[in-house]
């Protein structure tokens, strides 16, 4: 009896130790019941272009490139104001790149076979993941993004949303838990019909 109860606390402090020191890992997913309840009174960015949406931090701004919606970039403020002073070019924490994809109907792999470096032949650490109900491909520490520094890595997420393709790029890792929270939040609209589509 002694030696069971022995083996009882053995396995209780094992447990008590393991789910006191797991911490958050990091990685993409999130809870979404957190994520609902952190993103509340944030300020909602919406593409109608690309037709998809997400919030982001009420201390972030954002610019985008206009009607066409090819691309939209968020930073927290105070970044934006260093930048600014110190005179440099700056692309935001996070970037958005959108391609109409409804005429070609490129997969993500036919897609970067087109493009300048085929990522999925780059080498390059890939994680497979979820946003907004969307499978994507996380591609880690991807050079020659940041055309001002092409030897800068930025983490790229690639979404395949049937009539367009959106390339999130993380530039400034330091950010990532907003990002994280961000990318959380996105909701993407169903796709166009050819009509609709310019």
């Amino acid at each position: 009896m002694k030696k069971l109860f022995v083996t009882f606390i053995l396995a209780s402090l094992v447990v008590t130790f393991s789910a006191c020191t797991k911490k958050d890992d990091g990685g993409f997913a999130m809870d979404s019941a957190k994520v609902a309840k952190t993103v509340y009174a944030w300020k909602i960015y919406t593409n109608p272009a690309y037709r998809y949406e997400l919030r982001y931090p009420t201390n972030w701004l954002t610019y985008d490139s206009g009607e066409d919606g090819k691309q939209a970039a968020f930073y927290p403020e105070a970044r934006g104001v260093e930048v600014q002073k110190n005179n440099e070019t700056y692309y935001g924490a996070m970037v958005i790149l959108a391609h109409s994809n409804w005429q070609t109907k490129y997969t993500l792999e036919d897609f970067y076979r087109q493009a300048t470096e085929n990522l999925f032949l780059g080498n390059y650490e890939q994680e497979k993941v979820s946003i907004g109900g969307v499978e994507g491909v996380w591609f880690k520490n991807v050079r020659n993004r940041n055309y001002e520094n092409t030897e800068a890595l930025v983490d790229l997420i690639a979404l395949d949303l049937g009539d367009r393709i959106l390339e999130i790029e993380i530039h400034e890792k330091q950010y990532w838990d907003d990002i994280r929270t961000i990318l959380n939040s996105m909701s993407f609209y169903p796709n166009a019909s050819p009509s609709e589509m310019k």
